[in-house]
């Protein structure tokens, strides 16, 4: 908890840090040497009124938390093109001389040409006059910055409102019969889509024909209202398979505050169990002759101070013949995981790093070992979903939301 607090107190700094500096950006829409004796306090003001445009939109559309995101990208793609222009600028200064250069023979003519009779003279002063008008002043680096930072939010949105389907094939020994599980995680009902879009997802899920669902945690969070709750419970009720859903908690599902959302994780967990649903937390279930589930209590429970089972005492319950299928929330114990010789782990927890370009600081501070994607350690697979909806931020530019479908197939080979 405490890297998070750090995280969030770094988040808020650069956003502040990030509006000082489009302070001084948005000044530049207004052009120096026009406002007289009170340009210094005048046009700085101007600017600040400009720039709170953006924060006061963001807040209405998207609330707190995405205002800040979206003051702390138009800063950084300012910058960049500020770093691009600066740049830039030697070679439009040479190019600007060169075109002075060859304007002089012009300059030569005219003076020839202004001995002309005084008619013809006439004639052309309203074009001369024309030349010698003053181009308006426009800001051409903030346009850019403001267009790019506009396409980089609407390609996130698109891609966070929207639901692809990322499949997997991974080969296992001979003797076992063939295995397809859907996997979904990080729903977090009511940010991106509610249950009823969820129910519509899960039968996009179910005509893929899996064996089993299983849900990798986060399905719920602090904001889920009770109705979409237990309406996304009763979806899950609905969906037809041979094995059945599975759930393992995630770190949201119990919520940091049930209290304020008006139920608690009991309630949650008497939905999931009412709709069918089998809730494994530090559990095994042994799905037939060839397969075992195992469900992980998630990371958080260490994190605030209880316990969960070692993979190692979890495998000791499980028949060494089966192929073991860990769901797992948080992916950030594969060195044991790996060890212990599991077959395949899935989790999710990530979301596919939410915004490109700080997609894979959670493995560069080492909250996570994985961010996205298929990884292969000794003879454990591992798979990390980028999350079929998200957390309290509404873009996702590192990834895409997704639902994911494994085949396990009696083969020899990688993943595909």
């Amino acid at each position: 908890m405490g890297m998070w607090i750090i995280i969030l107190i770094v988040t808020l700094a650069v956003g502040m840090a990030g509006l000082i500096y489009l302070a001084t950006r948005f000044m530049r829409f207004f052009p120096t040497g026009k406002w007289g004796k009170h340009e210094k306090w005048l046009r700085p003001l101007l600017g600040i009124v400009a720039l709170s445009i953006v924060p006061v939109a963001a807040y209405l559309a998207f609330g707190v938390t995405n205002m800040i995101v979206i003051v702390i990208v138009l800063a950084f793609v300012w910058i960049l093109c500020d770093l691009v222009a600066h740049v830039a600028r030697p070679a439009r200064q040479r190019a600007s001389r060169g075109n002075k250069a060859s304007q002089v023979p012009q300059e030569l003519r005219a003076q020839e040409k202004a001995q002309e009779p005084a008619a013809s003279q006439r004639v052309r002063e309203p074009a001369t006059a024309q030349e010698k008008k003053k181009k308006p002043h426009v800001y051409v680096t903030g346009l850019v910055a403001i267009a790019l930072t506009i396409l980089y939010l609407i390609g996130g949105y698109f891609q966070a409102h929207n639901t692809w389907e990322k499949d997997y094939r991974l080969g296992v020994d001979s003797s076992k019969q063939p295995l397809k599980i859907a996997m979904l995680a990080d729903s977090h009902m009511g940010t991106t889509f509610h249950a009823d879009r969820f129910a519509k997802e899960l039968k996009r899920i179910e005509a893929t024909e899996p064996d089993l669902l299983v849900i990798c945690g986060d399905m719920i969070d602090d904001d889920t209202s009770y109705e979409d709750m237990l309406s996304s419970c009763e979806a899950l009720g609905d969906f037809q398979s041979e094995y059945g859903v599975f759930f393992c908690y995630g770190n949201h599902d119990r919520g940091y505050n049930a209290l304020g959302r008006g139920y608690d994780g009991d309630a949650f967990a008497k939905a999931l169990t009412e709709n069918g649903v089998h809730i494994l937390e530090d559990e095994v279930y042994k799905l037939d002759a060839d397969y075992t589930l195992i469900g992980r209590a998630d990371a958080s429970v260490e994190q605030m101070g209880g316990q969960r089972k070692s993979m190692e005492s979890l495998l000791e319950e499980v028949d060494p013949d089966s192929y073991t299928i860990v769901l797992d929330h948080q992916p950030n114990d594969y060195e044991e995981e790996a060890k212990a010789g599991v077959g395949l782990v899935l989790s999710g927890h990530t979301h596919g790093g939410q915004m490109f370009p700080i997609n894979r600081i959670g493995e560069l501070i080492g909250a996570n070992d994985s961010t996205y994607g298929y990884e292969r350690h000794d003879r454990t697979d591992f798979i990390v979903t980028s999350g079929i909806g998200s957390w309290a931020i509404q873009f996702k530019t590192g990834c895409r939301s997704e639902f994911v479908v494994v085949k396990l197939t009696p083969e020899r080979g990688g993943a595909h």
